[in-house]
């Protein structure tokens, strides 16, 4: 199996092992490639995230290079693995894999596998799979749900129908875990009637398998009796298969909700969020939703109520839910206010606030919120809104 050169790295660096000095916080995180230019939310993320892994850089801060590894167990080359899978350098993590000196164990396996497909590398974690096929150790049910996700965002239905007659082949298909899996896959190559089929078959179905099934049918682009179906799987997870829903489960629906325009059914599961106490936790998408069923108002409502625990997300939701609902004018006012609390901004905000100042011919806000882009004075959202 030939990796592209990018992802393997320089052959002469091929035993290099570079780590940040074991420093807490900022002054470690210094020392990765890129961080001083990198915007002000990434260079946090970074200090939390080694923060996080502190432990795991302790136990490495020995090892001078890739060799230092020879004579450890196999469970502290696939902690290398994951550690560099956090800081998002794949080559890194390929480079400890191939420096195995025996066969890799299945934990080191499914590691670099998980590595390349939470990266992105989607196709290389396929090709690292048929390779684990082929002459490495026996998958467990971990690396099918790895293998999975991968098929899922490679867009390849080929390969995520391969995937699962191998999984049969193994006879895990009645695991909950690996089952899910499946049906999350289905969903996300567009073939909902096969995830439908494996779901049906789960003799009892988890609230995840629950929830990845109504979110599989809510998220369905083009088809309304997908929705329906979503709302009924919803009612018959409560009377027939005796689970509770949680707020995965309400979130998952509101894309539904949005298509099917049912502002009833908004103001119903509003309440419901709010008989069971997790109200604070979808009440991003329930904006969102009543936005989309054009209830602006009651949108603001609970906007308002969120005083205390806004985030970019809640101002970005509310804004281009007066853009969407032609509230021009409010959409300016939010921005202004958001602006000058000096509150987080996000790419929505500043694109609605765009738009709003596009339809308003206001050519000065249209000139601060391009500044604003070009500033750098917005950040990602990692979260998008919920039924766009």
């Amino acid at each position: 199996m030939t990796l592209p050169a990018h992802l393997l790295g320089s052959s002469k660096h091929k035993n290099s092992l570079k780590l940040p000095s074991v420093a807490a916080g900022t002054a470690t995180c210094s020392a990765v490639p890129g961080f001083q230019t990198a915007p002000s939310l990434m260079k946090r993320r970074l200090v939390r995230s080694f923060n996080d892994h502190h432990s795991d850089l302790l136990l490495l801060r020995s090892c001078q290079s890739l060799n230092s590894l020879r004579p450890r167990p196999p469970l502290f080359r696939a902690l290398l693995v994951n550690s560099y899978s956090s800081f998002r350098q794949p080559h890194s993590s390929l480079s400890v894999f191939r420096s195995s000196p025996g066969p890799p164990s299945v934990f080191l396996w499914n590691s670099i596998i998980r590595s390349l497909t939470g990266s992105g590398h989607h196709a290389h974690a396929l090709q690292l799979y048929h390779d684990m096929l082929a002459r490495g150790p026996r998958p467990d049910k971990f690396t099918f749900t790895f293998v999975l996700k991968a098929c899922a965002g490679s867009k390849d239905p080929g390969n995520g129908t391969a995937v699962h007659d191998e999984i049969v082949r193994r006879g895990l298909h009645n695991d909950v875990f690996i089952a899910t899996a499946i049906v999350d896959m289905y969903s996300k190559l567009g073939r909902i009637d096969i995830a439908r089929q494996v779901f049906d078959s789960m003799p009892e179905p988890d609230v995840v398998a629950w929830n990845a099934m109504i979110g599989g049918l809510s998220s369905h682009q083009v088809d309304s009796a997908a929705h329906e179906a979503a709302l009924a799987v919803f009612r018959r997870m409560q009377n027939v298969g005796g689970v509770e829903p949680n707020s995965v489960t309400i979130l998952n629906l509101f894309p539904a909700v949005c298509r099917l325009f049912d502002p009833l059914l908004c103001r119903s599961l509003h309440g419901f969020a709010a008989r069971r106490g997790f109200l604070h936790l979808v009440s991003n998408g329930l904006m969102d939703a009543y936005s989309k069923c054009e209830k602006i108002e009651a949108a603001r409502s609970i906007f308002d109520v969120m005083s205390g625990s806004r985030d970019d997300v809640s101002w970005a939701t509310m804004i281009s839910g007066y853009v969407y609902n032609g509230c021009f004018r409010e959409a300016l006012s939010l921005f202004d206010e958001l602006r000058e609390n000096n509150l987080k901004l996000n790419q929505v905000s500043v694109v609605s606030a765009l738009s709003a100042a596009a339809e308003m011919g206001d050519l000065e806000k249209g000139r601060i919120s391009i500044a604003m882009q070009f500033r750098g004075e917005w950040i990602w959202t990692s979260q998008p809104l919920p039924c766009s």
